[in-house]
Formats: structure tokens, C-alpha cells, sequence
């Protein structure tokens, strides 16, 4: 949670939390952000299980009344960038903006460890998190920045993927999603095997799948060899691009 906020701060990026009754520091964290690139928080009941889709029409609700000129939907396992030549994510979005453009895609580049002795559940996770794949499991996967200009946005019917709007114009270059999954096997299972799903989002919306139902011993970490090295450079091999996650067993 630090890294992420102090990566959106970099980035001209200003943040407001939602701690949907977290078990570990979160709340605490963003508290020490108010003022310094945190402009506000606030805690959603979890009520003993994990409902995504009344988290994402409170954020639908947040794009009404806090009255920016841009949103980003954002977790904390994410780490967002604008392309090259473009100095950090602020300076990107505006470029689109004066372009005409009023959302925004993102290229996702996972990162995992390559087997199940490594880990990287430590400060220097970024630095030390070398191999990456490109995942696109379908055309317009990640448009989760956008332009408010009064219109009424639906995070909810996507799965929070794919922010909808009347008049929506997406740039035509995507941005740039490194996204880290889990940092270790142990954090893998504490992440996802320790949580409990919604019932209607599994069954009825068809969400969530297969979280709900993984075991300990169904993670596989993608050998290294099948993998891309990040450069330093922020350039990205979007080449072959991987339509399933390796972590949950059907990659």
C-alpha cells in the first residue's frame, strides 16, 4: 500500500482510499498519505465476505462527488505508468486530454515469482521482480482511467475492467499496468485462499472464477524461461500475449 501511494504521488497522481475493512495496516497507511497525495478515505463495511460490485458503485458514486477532472480506478497490487515520452502518468493523461480523448487502456504486464522457493514479499519487490508476461485476454481488458465531464460511468457490468460512458473516445496509444499478483506462494495463499467470495457474484454474475475455489496446492509459478526481462527503459514486449493466468493452474 505505501509503495503504490507514494508511486501515484510520483506520478502527479492525488489518491482517495477505500479500506474495505482490512485485516492489515491499509487504513493505517493511507492515514499517514492525508495531505501528502491522499486526499481522503473511508472504510467499506466488508459484512464477513468479499462484494466487489457494491465497491464498485460507490466508486461510480465517488466519480460524481469529488469533482475531479480525471479518474483512475486503482488497486493496491498495481503500478501504473504513461508511455514513452511521456515524463509520468499525469503528463500522459493530459496529453490525451488535449488530444480529444476522454478514457484511457491499459497494456497489463504481470509479474510473479518463477518458482516456489522465491520471494519478493519485501519493500524491493519492484526492483527485484524481473520477469514479466503480457496479458490480454480480450480487446479492451483495462480502460480504468477516464475524463469526467458530468457523465454517467458504469465500473459495475465490466467487473470494474472497463469503465463505460456515453461518448467514450480511448486513446489510441494504451498505458502501462505492471501488475503484481502475489509476491510469494505464502502471499498467494493468503491473498486468495483466505477470503471468502460473495455468493451471487460467483454464481449469478460469474465473477471471481476461480479464486473461490483454489487450494494451497493449485498455485503454479510460470517457469522463468517462458517469461520476459523488464527493461529500464519502460519499453514492453507485448508479443505473444497470454490469455490466462499461469498462478491459477489454467496458464
Amino acid at each position: 500500500m505505501e509503495r503504490v501511494l507514494r508511486h501515484l504521488t510520483g506520478q502527479g497522481v492525488e489518491s482517495y482510499v477505500i479500506d474495505n475493512d482490512s485485516t492489515d495496516r491499509t487504513g493505517a497507511i493511507a492515514r499517514s498519505f492525508l495531505g501528502r497525495g491522499v486526499i481522503g478515505m473511508e472504510t467499506f463495511p466488508r459484512r464477513g465476505v468479499f462484494e466487489w460490485a457494491p465497491l464498485l458503485k460507490r466508486k461510480e458514486e465517488l466519480h460524481r462527488e469529488l469533482g475531479a477532472d480525471w479518474y483512475l480506478h486503482e488497486d493496491a497490487d498495481q503500478f501504473r505508468y504513461a508511455p514513452n515520452p511521456f515524463p509520468t502518468l499525469r503528463d500522459g493523461i493530459l496529453a490525451a486530454d488535449r488530444a480529444g480523448y476522454n478514457a484511457v487502456e491499459f497494456d497489463v504486464f504481470d509479474f510473479l515469482p518463477t518458482d516456489e522457493t522465491e520471494s519478493y514479499d519485501h519493500p524491493r519487490f519492484i526492483e527485484e521482480m524481473r520477469y514479466y508476461y503480457y496479458f490480454k485476454p480480450q480487446p479492451l481488458f483495462q480502460v480504468k482511467a477516464w475524463k469526467n465531464f458530468g457523465q454517467t460511468i458504469d465500473l459495475v457490468t465490466s467487473g470494474g475492467h472497463c469503465v463505460a460512458f456515453e461518448g467514450r473516445r480511448i486513446f489510441p496509444e494504451p498505458f502501462v499496468q505492471r501488475h503484481y499478483i502475489a509476491l510469494s506462494r505464502e502471499h498467494a495463499v493468503e491473498k486468495y485462499c483466505r477470503k471468502k467470495f460473495s455468493e451471487e457474484e460467483v454464481k449469478v454474475r460469474g465473477w471471481h472464477h476461480p479464486r473461490p475455489s483454489l487450494r494451497p496446492e493449485d498455485f503454479r509459478f510460470p517457469e522463468r524461461s517462458r517469461l520476459k526481462l523488464v527493461t529500464g527503459d519502460n519499453t514492453w514486449d507485448t508479443s505473444e500475449p497470454w490469455t490466462r493466468r499461469p498462478l491459477f493452474g489454467d496458464g
